[in-house]
């Protein structure tokens, strides 16, 4: 009998967890007493890893979720943290630590070790094509160009660090997305960090007042009055992330058959379209309109909606209009109308007339536009031009210029080739993203699409323009496929709607 063995055993066990216990208990008290942040992380951690335990089995699946439901938080610390003395803040203020961060890493470890223990069934890595060398060119030039004319090279360094973050949360993406399974599961994700979001700015509005993850307090009111600020802690980049998004809804709503799920769409729909009147940012409901229009245009031209549908959905839409007309009004009616931000455009301007080339560096405006700014307009508001076409070229002059819309035409390029995709996924992600993407373009000319925030999240539309045009190269069920195509045209929705 091995009883005393046995006995002994538990014994050791016992101590062992004991001790652990105490340590535990003593680190989590002391991090209770170091604040609101410290709460925060405690309980965020144990929430992370009971949960990593429970999805085990599933640890990519949940690490991409965790990963991609992130991006509504921006939460994290500042490595090294060099605030702006004035009103017109670079790209980036120093190294920051996201909670992304963490997960992306932990997603690279998984891979890594994936890779090690299937050394037979390894897929061979790829960059994306054409646009994924275009991408790593871009953030290869970031750090060229601010080595060779950046006033503070500092910024511009941090400005590359971020990118390269951008980047190789691409390169995994492309990578570990193999199908439409994790396709659903990003999507999954975004969604719901959309409606994170979206229910915290309308909670912020209700009470006015913006309360931020990091502990801080942002009062935020202009002309207009409140605006909530989101978890991002400004009303442009909410707006930003919840336009990006709200297509894939909107497309959505129409695909699935499923009575349960068109209701949480249609709530979905409804909750985004609040909170952006929360941000009262104006430009964004003119992206909104471009990005239904074109979402209803390319459906019906691709088979997807009938004349029906689209008529129920213009209805809907206009007395959607209808509604959110009192507050609108009062948007336009109190609020200033840029004309405030023409001399800050004419000062972009010079300043891309005198730094033709390369520009004057990343996230380096900052310290050259008192040289460049009207007389008249100094000592009083300097801000970075709300135009991301003039910031470009006064940071990064004609080449980076031509580099970086040359990578996002590509992006768009992508994207609407997916849209005449067969299946129902893919074509609601692509025709959804392109959608949005066509009323970023407008969107840029008046808001400022440099923001960390709003990078993270177009790595991830970039990502998937890529991977929707693979899964949609890769094989399908030749019944399935044939059905699609010339069965009757109850099996043509059924097949269509049962894998959204």
């Amino acid at each position: 009998m091995d009883h005393p063995a046995l006995f002994s055993k538990n014994v050791k066990l016992f101590i062992a967890m004991s001790i652990f216990a105490l340590i535990g208990g003593y680190l989590y008290v002391m991090i209770l007493s170091t604040g609101y942040r410290g709460v925060i992380f405690i309980h965020g951690s144990i929430l992370f890893f009971a949960s990593v335990a429970i999805f085990l089995r599933n640890i990519k699946t949940f690490l991409i979720f965790t990963m991609l439901v992130g991006l509504a938080f921006y939460y994290g610390f500042f490595l090294t943290y060099e605030p702006p003395r004035f009103l017109a803040p670079p790209f980036s203020f120093g190294i920051r630590l996201e909670a992304t961060d963490v997960a992306l890493l932990l997603c690279y470890i998984h891979w890594g070790l994936s890779l090690a223990a299937n050394r037979g069934t390894i897929h061979p890595m790829t960059l994306g094509g054409r646009l994924g060398a275009l991408f790593l060119a871009w953030v290869i030039f970031i750090f060229v160009s601010g080595v060779i004319s950046s006033t503070r090279l500092d910024y511009s360094l941090y400005e590359g660090f971020v990118h390269a973050k951008g980047f190789l949360f691409y390169f995994y993406l492309i990578n570990n997305i193999r199908d439409e399974y994790d396709l659903k599961v990003v999507v999954y994700a975004l969604c719901a960090a959309c409606l994170i979001e979206s229910a915290f700015m309308i909670f912020q509005f209700i009470v006015k007042k913006n309360y931020l993850l990091q502990g801080q307090y942002e009062i935020y009111i202009g002309p207009e009055g409140f605006r909530s600020v989101g978890f991002l802690s400004t009303p442009d980049a909410c707006a930003i992330f919840l336009s990006t998004v709200f297509p894939i809804f909107l497309i959505g709503l129409f695909l699935v058959n499923n009575v349960f799920k068109k209701f949480l769409i249609i709530f979905s729909i409804f909750l985004i379209s609040v909170a952006v009147i929360t941000s009262q940012t104006r430009i964004t409901a003119a992206v909104f309109g471009i990005g239904v229009f074109t979402s209803f245009l390319i459906s019906y031209r691709r088979g997807w909606l009938s004349k029906g549908q689209i008529l129920l959905a213009i209805t809907a839409t206009l007395l959607a209009v209808m509604v959110s007309i009192p507050i609108v009004y009062e948007r336009f009616a109190k609020g200033v109308y840029g004309e405030e931000r023409w001399p800050l455009i004419i000062t972009a301007y010079r300043i891309f007339e005198a730094n033709f080339l390369i520009g004057i560096g990343p996230s380096n405006y900052a310290f050259v536009v008192d040289k460049f700014i009207p007389a008249e307009l100094i000592g009083k508001w300097v801000f970075t031009v709300h135009n991301e076409y003039l910031l470009r070229l006064a940071e990064t002059g004609i080449l980076g210029f031509l580099l970086y819309y040359s990578f996002i035409i590509s992006v768009t390029a992508r994207l609407y080739r997916s849209t005449f995709s067969k299946r129902p996924l893919i074509f609601m992600v692509a025709c959804g993203l392109f959608s949005s993407i066509i009323g970023s373009f407008v969107h840029r000319l008046t808001s400022i699409y440099h923001i960390p925030l709003v990078f993270s999240l177009m790595c991830t539309v970039y990502a998937l323009s890529v991977i929707v045009g693979s899964l949609d190269k890769s094989t399908v069920s030749p019944t399935s496929q044939e059905k699609l195509e010339h069965g009757s045209e109850s099996e043509q929705n059924r097949l269509r709607t049962d894998t959204i």
